[in-house]
């Protein structure tokens, strides 16, 4: 039942090009937010070791 709504609106989407637009820059934002955590978890992780030294 998931994977039909999941083909529905990737119709939807190839039906019009502002959704389209719309969802690719909403993965975008959701990625960046994924990496710039992680940047900050090896930042954190890198000062932690310097203050052990």
């Amino acid at each position: 039942m998931k994977f039909l709504s999941v083909s529905r609106r990737a119709i939807a989407l190839e039906s019009s090009p502002i959704q389209d637009i719309m969802y690719r820059y909403r993965l975008l934002k959701h990625l960046h937010v994924v990496s710039l955590m992680s940047y900050y978890v090896i930042f954190r992780d890198e000062r932690e070791r310097k203050r052990a030294e």
